[in-house]
């Protein structure tokens, strides 16, 4: 039987928030807007 994790973890900015906003700053700072 395999053992059962301590912590699950998901990622839900995108889903739960809108990022749009930090594109520009992403950009600003040299990282891709898409992220």
């Amino acid at each position: 039987m395999a053992a059962r994790p301590n912590v699950v973890v998901f990622d839900v900015n995108e889903t739960l928030s809108d990022m749009e906003p930090l594109r520009t700053r992403f950009v600003d700072i040299g990282a891709p807007g898409h992220l």
